[in-house]
């Protein structure tokens, strides 16, 4: 079982769950791999949220446009700020833009600012109307005197339509000759963070139109701020995709909608030996091995097409002349529109694998080779390796017995007990040899000349069983003619011995006969 968790501006917002069905199935470079796949899954969460902020400020925009009045002017303004929220992500420019549309397009407008907070003090951000003495007084508001501080603590519009007996009206103000004031909190989240402000030199300037305008821009700068934050978390987001990628053990790449390479990371080109202009272009395949290239060329450029799945095992040429290796996947990259953008994958050098594959099948050929029997089992006594010649010994086949126990496919019921305790014994000493009776699939028993050894990894310990065995029925057959030879030959020298005792008696009784026959 696997969990990533995925987040946002700090938040846990989900996370990828990937289960397995066998043990250790997750390996350091796949846990990596999974690592980048999450923080390009966060990059379009913040995308998305990005998305829907705009949708929304559009929706809230249209809405406040249709309640305040329908005079040019005021639609100059929300265009204009607007326009620059959705157009720029620089904060200080949308700020800019917006106090200077308040200014020239609402009457007897003398000052307009924005401050934001830092700390103890409202720091002053955008300004349009003020005298260099005025701005250079109240670039920093210590907390809480005046007006502004108190449009920020109470967390509400703020509109003296008068000024004359305002007390939070500070010294600078009454000196620059501020007589209405509007101003509104500028919030992110839950928190004030800011205020737009908005006087004048006259009394009872503002209406309830320009309170509503000055809502509208309001929330246009909540807007930018969000913008402006969601752009920054994408940028940490990205720095920490493109540090992921440099220090991953695999390669990564990405494509255009054409199959070309945008992005490789140095890994890639290390595994492989190609350039990154090689990369960049359809170069790469020029490295290819000769044997592979068509097929993968044809196979990825089909991928890139119908926007599927890409998964090959195949063959660079190195710049150094070895022949690597690598295994390929990709899949197809949507921006936040969920349009396509081309393709995005990883590249695993393989070429160890490949090599012990083929050593091992070298092995096993070798192996098929020879005129006995080999059978491997784990420590369970199960069946991982039976070679041509047990297939032709105990007629089945190595598909039809892997996984078995040993002692049920090739031992007879009678000699089960004493197989049991010579594996026992195998515990201590490592190594059995001797007769054993074998069983075929037809259940007909034959002698077997059995050599058991026990295989160690590097740390000594017994990881399983191998068994080389030989039918030996034609030399118990002609140790059993030997010995019934050598039994008859016995005979033969027995009945000698007893004829030749017989004559030796019978020698004087057969010259007494000759003496009394009648001359």
């Amino acid at each position: 079982y696997l969990s990533i968790p995925l987040k946002s501006e700090e938040l846990t917002v989900g996370a990828i769950v990937i289960n397995a069905d066998m043990k250790y199935a997750f390996g350091p470079d796949e846990l990596r791999a999974l690592e980048i796949v999450s923080r390009q899954i966060e990059i379009a969460i913040n995308n998305a949220k990005f998305a829907e902020s705009l949708v929304s400020s559009e929706k809230a925009l249209k809405e406040k446009i249709d309640q305040v009045s329908k005079k040019e002017r005021y639609e100059k303004i929300i265009n204009t700020v607007s326009q620059s929220v959705h157009s720029s992500v620089d904060l200080d420019e949308v700020m800019e833009n917006a106090v200077n549309a308040l200014a020239k397009n609402i009457d007897d407008v003398g000052m307009v600012s924005i401050f934001m907070i830092e700390g103890e003090e409202l720091v002053l951000r955008a300004e349009h109307g003020f005298p260099d003495w005025f701005r250079e007084r109240i670039k920093r508001v210590r907390h809480p005197r005046g007006l502004m501080w108190k449009t920020v603590l109470e967390r509400k519009t703020v509109y003296i339509h008068d000024t004359e007996f305002e007390a939070a009206l500070g010294p600078a103000g009454r000196e620059a000759g501020v007589k209405s004031y509007a101003g509104m909190p500028i919030g992110f989240g839950e928190e004030t963070i800011g205020c737009i402000n908005v006087s004048s030199l006259k009394k009872d300037v503002f209406s309830e139109d320009e309170l509503n305008l000055l809502e509208i821009i309001r929330e246009q700068i909540e807007t930018a701020i969000l913008n402006a934050k969601h752009v920054e978390a994408l940028m940490m987001s990205e720095e920490r995709y493109q540090t992921l990628t440099e220090v991953a053990p695999i390669g990564i790449f990405r494509s255009d909608t054409e199959g070309k390479g945008v992005y490789v990371n140095n890994k890639l080109c290390e595994i492989t030996g190609i350039t990154k202009a090689e990369a960049y272009s359809h170069g790469w395949v020029e490295r290819l091995h000769p044997e592979d290239r068509d097929r993968v060329f044809s196979t990825w450029m089909e991928a890139v097409r119908t926007r599927g799945e890409f998964k090959e095992e195949y063959r660079f040429i190195h710049r150094d002349g070895r022949v690597v290796w690598v295994i390929a996947q990709a899949r197809e990259e949507l921006d936040s529109q969920g349009e396509f953008r081309g393709m995005v994958g990883t590249l695993t050098d393989i070429t160890d694998r490949k090599l012990s594959e083929e050593k091992i099948i070298f092995q096993a050929s070798l192996l098929d080779q020879v005129r006995n029997s080999v059978i491997a089992t784990d420590l369970d006594e199960r069946i991982i390796y039976w070679n041509k010649h047990a297939e032709e010994l105990y007629q089945w086949k190595e598909d039809e017995v892997r996984g078995k126990h040993i002692i049920d496919v090739v031992v007879p019921e009678s000699s089960r007990e004493a197989v049991e305790s010579m594996i026992r014994s195998m515990a201590d000493t490592g190594h059995w040899e001797g007769d054993v009776m074998g069983k075929r699939k037809d259940g007909t028993t034959f002698p077997v000349y059995l050599v058991l050894s026990a295989v160690r990894d590097e740390k000594g310990h017994i990881v399983w069983r191998v068994g080389v065995g030989a039918d030996i029925t034609e030399k118990k057959m002609l140790e059993r003619r030997l010995l019934r030879a050598q039994r008859l030959e016995s005979i033969g020298t027995l009945a000698g011995g007893i004829a030749h005792d017989l004559n030796n008696i019978l020698q004087p009784i057969m010259l007494s006969i000759q003496i009394l026959k009648p001359g």
